[in-house]
């Protein structure tokens, strides 16, 4: 009799098991983690701006005469050396305008054409085909392209932040290249509003081996000015980070499969995440789908990695 309710004693029990193990499974839940790495970590000022040329040259003849064909054309991208406009030395004796022996040399010493001094486009155009036009006037006005640059609009509150000599990414929708380099050489010493907005103007001087014809005069751009930068900061996005009932931003990281509260210590926010002021956390595993965490301790099974 007593061995009968011992075999149903021990059937009870291992029922009240299994169904236990059956409950602690289905309470155990996947999520998607990613494994912290130091990376190098640049921080940010972003401003708006647009592309300009900060000098202009003119290409002129060196004496009276009469133009021949002008092949420039206002807004056009011209090579060093190309011809901008031809001289008709033949019409120019004809007007009589090389009849001093002095006019005649100088027209002689003339060359017969006037090419592009550099790279650059072409902002003007000021001589037509058989006109006539006096020494030293300018026929063409050209922006070469070691002068492109950004005029950028610095608001009140980035001002701190930003100083002459860092170092800036330049970026537009209508440019061929990912990004341009550049440097902050100039902060105004004066503010105007913009709009309804009290802005500082700065510019951006272009790194002229890296500029193209696709910046062109005009052109909006925003300009990335680097204020910091680490080579091994540690990076936690934002779709991992919560916050208390005492406002403090915590994470759960993953540790022999129990999901572990860890307060954060930020240093600044990032346009991807959180950059944090100490390396405590390199190589944790850290959940990404927090709300899915039924508890600090609770078992987690994680699906799938990624590396930040």
């Amino acid at each position: 009799m007593k061995k009968w309710w011992i075999f149903v004693l021990a059937a009870a029990v291992a029922c009240v098991g299994i169904g236990a193990v059956s409950a602690s499974s289905e309470k155990t839940v996947q999520v998607k983690t990613v494994h912290l790495q130091p990376q190098k970590v640049e921080q940010t000022v972003i401003c708006n701006g647009m592309v300009e040329a900060a000098d202009s040259v003119g290409v002129f003849v060196t004496t009276s005469c009469v133009l021949g064909e002008v092949t420039a054309r206002k807004g056009t991208f011209v090579k060093a050396g190309q011809v901008l406009a031809r001289v008709d030395k033949e019409a120019t004796r004809l007007a009589g305008l090389a009849s001093a022996p002095q006019d005649a040399l100088a027209l002689a010493a003339m060359p017969d054409t006037l090419t592009a001094p550099e790279d650059g486009v072409v902002v003007k155009v000021e001589g037509q085909t058989g006109q006539t036009v006096e020494g030293g006037t300018p026929c063409v006005v050209m922006a070469p392209r070691s002068s492109l640059q950004v005029r950028i609009a610095i608001r009140e509150k980035q001002l701190r932040s930003l100083k002459e000599g860092m170092k800036v990414r330049v970026t537009g929708a209508g440019f061929a290249g990912k990004s341009y380099d550049g440097v902050l050489t100039e902060i105004a010493g004066t503010a105007n509003t913009d709009g309804m907005e009290t802005v500082v103007e700065g510019v951006v001087t272009l790194q002229e081996e890296q500029t193209d014809d696709s910046l062109r005069l005009g052109l909006t751009a925003k300009a990335a000015v680097i204020v910091s930068s680490t080579k091994d900061g540690l990076v936690v996005p934002y779709e991992a980070v919560r916050e208390d009932e005492n406002g403090k931003e915590y994470v759960y990281i993953l540790e022999n499969g129990i999901a572990i509260r860890r307060i954060l210590s930020v240093k600044s926010e990032l346009a991807d995440g959180l950059l944090l002021k100490d390396s405590a956390l390199s190589g944790a595993e850290v959940v990404l789908q927090p709300d899915l965490v039924p508890a600090d301790g609770a078992a987690v099974l994680a699906d799938g990695k990624e590396t930040a």
